[in-house]
């Protein structure tokens, strides 16, 4: 390996391991948020006053931080599946 390489692998290993670190201070309020939120979509079903676009946003917030929480981890899964944390030479 030459030095760049070295480098660069560095860097992406230190990426790796820091988002690693913070995967539960990312993933804690994304569940948070997300059953909040879809079970207020749920209780605003039962209200009548209560108008469409609003349930929809409700349900919209709770799916859109699943999907980021799941993203979150496709991108460690990636990083760490594709051979980038192992050791070449």
């Amino acid at each position: 390996m030459t030095t760049k390489s070295r480098l660069l692998y560095g860097l992406v290993k230190a990426l790796f391991f820091a988002l690693l670190w913070l995967r539960p201070l990312v993933h804690l309020p994304l569940q948070i948020l997300s059953y909040v939120s879809l079970l207020a979509f749920v209780v605003t079903w039962f209200m009548s006053p209560v108008e469409l676009h609003t349930r929809l946003m409700l349900a919209g917030v709770g799916i859109g931080s699943i999907a980021l929480a799941w993203g979150y981890d496709s991108l460690l899964g990636v990083m760490a599946g594709n051979g980038l944390m192992l050791v070449r030479e």
